[in-house]
């Protein structure tokens, strides 16, 4: 029997400002009860205004509710938007005669009790489309009601999540495209990072203000006394700002907290970061380093991206070719931030990362590098993303970081999908003797780049044009750039490059 499930619910959003350096103590405004309409143009799911702090309902929204009679789980179901006021309709559980709800229904899944499991780390990833805008906000609403209740009763849906509103000023403007936001909160008092990124599309060039959106949950993220908090810009160059609490804060869920930094923003060079496409739940994951063995330089943390434990390695730690691996328990788009508590850029900060894999295999997940390469102390990046077919983009001055490297034999030979980007190196124009005195090998460095791309993507490094490129008398300082940009056509400057790199 289809049965219409009639809903009365009340969202609460508890209305909290905070200045630059009050951060981690937020004052609380009023709190505002409202209800959830369906007067606005469709959506795919609740919308939320943060000029009103209101949220209603949207065309294709799902509930899930589950069934229960004397506390026994029945089964569960799922109940659809009918467009009219705040009614829903869907099949009854049999047997049940009181139910718990939740949205979304998609993203919602139980134990074979009937208790609620954590959400996945897909429902948690958002991208905000331009700048001040919230409409990805609605779809990172997490609602629940879980007083038991008849099904022909109301039920009172309350958010779980929060949601941080970041006003930035004074963005430096050489950062150039902004692709990322990083919202970091110490957890405990050793450290133990938590971070939860905002992707950010069509912001403009050069933008030295930016106002965000970003939904979390308050569960995880939980600032610790004397912790820091952090915001990290990540565009051609990532910046960063930081400040430390006080007395810690737990943030609450159906709060909305201002977050307002007006600088000063540093460049941030104790960070390696990456973004890895895992399709497949329960899949394992490597990190690798060039050497068969090490001893790690400074104290390491690695956040896998997932809420999961971090992994601490120790100063001076004996290190294999394999120096930690994770298992993802979803599939998913996950970053991997490595942090070093070197952050002398002059002084060596990790061991020398490797995309290669087992032999040649290449990374089968690395999607993107997210920041410049820090400094590892490397001299040779050899068959450092070599057949990383899924690697997309990398960021300005990738090896900026480590100026005494002189091997990039087969660097990125493989990468059929990576758009090239010419300022990897100090641009020719501006620093010509970046690589001067040294013998330098690019043998198959850019091999098949941007192979499968159907138009001219990305732009080749100007590396014939720097000091002592083109030395052949002197043996001992003579370039090797055999094949460089062999099957790399699809370049934008192709026609450019000199046949003998080729």
């Amino acid at each position: 029997m289809r049965i219409k499930l009639f809903i009365f619910a009340l969202i609460t959003l508890l209305v909290t400002s905070c200045a630059r350096e009050n951060l981690h103590e937020p004052a609380l405004e009023e709190s505002r009860f409202v209800t959830i309409s369906a007067t606005l143009e469709p959506q795919t799911r609740v919308f939320y205004d943060d000029a009103t702090r209101k949220l209603s309902w949207q065309d294709n929204d799902e509930l899930l509710l589950v069934g229960y009679q004397a506390e026994a789980f029945k089964g569960k179901s799922k109940f659809k938007y009918s467009k009219n006021g705040n009614n829903f309709s869907g099949q009854s559980v049999e047997g049940a005669d009181a139910y718990r709800a939740y949205y979304p229904a998609s993203y919602t899944t139980l134990d074979e009790n009937g208790r609620i499991q954590c959400l996945n780390d897909a429902f948690w990833q958002q991208t905000q489309d331009g700048n001040n805008n919230a409409a990805h906000i609605g779809n990172k609403m997490f609602l629940s009601d879980e007083v038991p209740t008849p099904i022909n009763q109301p039920f009172q849906l309350s958010t779980r999540s929060s949601i941080i509103k970041f006003i930035l000023n004074n963005i430096p403007d050489n950062l150039g495209t902004l692709r990322k936001l990083v919202w970091t909160v110490e957890t405990t008092t050793e450290g133990d990072p938590k971070s939860a990124t905002l992707n950010l599309t069509n912001i403009p060039e050069g933008t030295t203000s930016l106002t965000a959106f970003l939904a979390f949950d308050p569960s995880v993220y939980i600032l610790a006394a004397g912790g820091k908090i952090k915001i990290t810009l990540i565009g051609d160059v990532t910046y960063e700002w930081s400040a430390t609490s006080g007395n810690g804060k737990e943030y609450q869920a159906g709060m909305r907290y201002n977050a307002t930094s007006n600088g000063p923003w540093n460049i941030a060079h104790n960070k390696f970061s990456y973004v890895i496409d895992v399709k497949n739940k329960n899949t394992k994951y490597e990190i690798f380093q060039k050497d068969a063995s090490s001893t790690s330089p400074a104290n390491l943390t690695i956040v896998w991206g997932d809420s999961s434990p971090n992994t601490t390695i120790v100063k001076g730690a004996s290190l294999a070719k394999t120096i930690a691996t994770h298992t993802y328990s979803q599939g998913g788009i996950y970053e991997i931030e490595i942090y070093s508590d070197q952050t002398d850029p002059s002084i060596k900060q990790m061991h020398q990362i490797t995309f290669q894999g087992n032999g040649n295999s290449g990374d089968d997940f690395l999607k993107e590098v997210l920041t410049p390469f820090p400094n590892m102390g490397a001299t040779d990046f050899s068959s450092t993303f070599v057949n990383c077919q899924k690697l997309t983009t990398i960021p300005a001055g990738l090896f900026a970081n480590n100026p005494d490297a002189i091997s990039f034999n087969s660097c990125f030979s493989g990468c059929k999908n990576l758009v090239l980007r010419e300022d990897i190196f100090p641009l020719p124009s501006s620093n010509p003797d970046y690589f001067a005195g040294k013998k330098m090998d690019f043998t198959l460095c850019f091999n098949m780049v941007g192979f499968n791309y159907n138009t001219k993507t990305g732009t080749a490094p100007e590396l014939w044009n720097y000091t002592g490129a083109g030395v052949t008398g002197n043996q001992s300082q003579q370039w090797v750039v055999t094949d460089a940009f062999k099957k790399a056509d699809k370049l934008t400057n192709y026609n450019s490059i000199p046949s003998s790199w080729k």
